[in-house]
């Protein structure tokens, strides 16, 4: 709805949206107009999203309210429990960006600072991502349980083409110690986490952008 406002207080009446998930696998290089199905996984911020998709339309998938921001609230409920010390969102993300790991064992570590919860005074704390590890491992495992019921769900030649294509996982929250491996014993299924991830999906909207034909075949199919 903000992009309808924003369409119109530009005094442009003739939109259509496009699915953030071909966005992602073109940014990854992908072609999404082959008849074989692509995985992608997009983590953001409010929501992740699972999707197959073919011939430049989406074959199934499901969008859950689980994103980063989730991540950042059990980090701070995680440091008021344990030193009884209250953060801000800001620095909650940053623990995340900093320490965060799909190692069980990582030594990674972070000094923060926040406010006693009693006295409200300045205190400094160091966090470990061992000891934050089940915050990420049970938020990763959701995700992974939503991938197998899609996988359930399609027919045997989307899975072949899915176990000969991978899945792609995009998004700020796939910037994370760890993911490739975590999800590929998992799901035993090849996984690739590009560079900046969270730029697949503008970098494959710029590609729409300049290919006429395929966004005509995208907004079509969608």
């Amino acid at each position: 709805r903000d992009y309808e406002i924003l369409a119109m207080n530009c005094k442009i009446f003739d939109y259509n949206f496009v699915p953030n998930v071909c966005a992602c696998l073109l940014g990854a290089d992908k072609n999404i107009e082959d008849i074989q199905g692509q995985m992608v996984i997009d983590l953001g911020a409010d929501c992740t999203e699972v999707a197959v998709v073919s011939k430049c339309g989406i074959v199934n998938g499901y969008s859950i309210a689980l994103g980063g921001t989730v991540i950042d609230s059990a980090i701070s409920s995680y440091v008021f429990e344990t030193y009884n010390v209250v953060i801000s969102d800001f620095v909650a993300e940053k623990i995340k960006k900093e320490i965060a790991s799909l190692f069980q064992n990582d030594i990674a570590n972070i000094t923060f600072i926040g406010y006693d919860a009693l006295t409200r005074a300045k205190k400094e704390n160091t966090a470990f991502a061992k000891d934050i590890y089940q915050i990420f491992d049970v938020f990763y495992n959701k995700i992974i349980e939503g991938v197998i019921i899609v996988l359930n769900q399609l027919s045997a030649d989307l899975v072949n083409d899915i176990a000969k294509n991978g899945i792609v996982i995009a998004g700020g929250n796939s910037n994370i110690t760890g993911i490739e491996a975590y999800f590929k014993k998992r799901l035993q299924l090849p996984i690739y986490v590009y560079e900046q991830p969270e730029l697949l999906c503008m970098k494959g909207a710029k590609k729409l952008l300049e290919d006429e034909n395929l966004l005509q075949k995208v907004v079509t199919n969608n």
